[in-house]
């Protein structure tokens, strides 16, 4: 435990930045726990001030992960935890799950993201993430949130995608949780992820050069 300089948990976003931690030669310990799509129903309890995971493959790959990290349960991590749980955007972004709620020319009415239907949607949405990262904070740990390459598949709204993580971005900071975002030097003029960026034959991930722009804005 003493050698990691930080704990990794999340979706499969969490897998490029552990890549270009090990390719920068920063010990750590951790990687996914589950899909991202996971992330947005309720994946956790909490009793006694412990957390434990619902669904059963992530209970066991969980326990791999305590067993890694040298503790009975993340409450007794002592080193800085990197999450990306609740960064894949592009699953309550979908375009299937607002379907109902576009206009007749497919889009989204004038103001209907920024109103208040719409945002009671989200904040239902992402309850469970956040309440998640809040729970760490309670705690006493320190939490890194990585925000996800700012790619955005074909099946998925980038308005929605990009309010959803935006006001992740603001809840999250409200809570305690630091932010790592390297939007500003990675995106295009369009807010796009640049292409040297972007892992090769994949729709969604960075690369590890994104990757080791994070661990850099976080200090690890």
């Amino acid at each position: 435990m003493a050698k990691h300089e930080f704990a990794l948990i999340g979706d499969s976003h969490a897998g490029t930045i552990g890549r270009a931690a090990r390719e920068r030669g920063i010990e750590f310990g951790g990687g996914p726990i589950a899909s991202g799509k996971e992330f947005y129903s309720e994946f956790f309890e909490v009793e006694q001030g412990k957390l434990s995971f619902v669904v059963e493959d992530t209970i066991r790959v969980y326990g791999e992960l305590c067993q890694l990290w040298g503790v009975d349960c993340i409450e007794d991590v002592e080193i800085p935890i990197v999450s990306t749980i609740g960064s894949g955007f592009h699953f309550p972004a979908a375009r299937a799950v607002w379907a109902n709620f576009r206009d007749e020319n497919l889009g989204f009415p004038q103001d209907f993201i920024a109103g208040p239907m719409c945002q009671s949607i989200f904040q239902r949405m992402q309850a469970p993430m956040l309440a998640f990262h809040q729970h760490l904070v309670e705690q006493g740990k320190t939490v890194f949130f990585a925000l996800p390459p700012q790619r955005i598949p074909d099946s998925a709204w980038g308005e929605l995608f990009r309010a959803l993580q935006n006001r992740a971005v603001s809840e999250l900071t409200k809570i305690g949780c630091s932010v790592i975002d390297v939007r500003n030097d990675t995106s295009d003029k369009e807010g796009n992820l640049l292409a040297e960026y972007c892992q090769d034959n994949d729709p969604i991930h960075g690369n590890t050069a994104l990757g080791k722009k994070m661990l850099e804005v976080a200090g690890l």
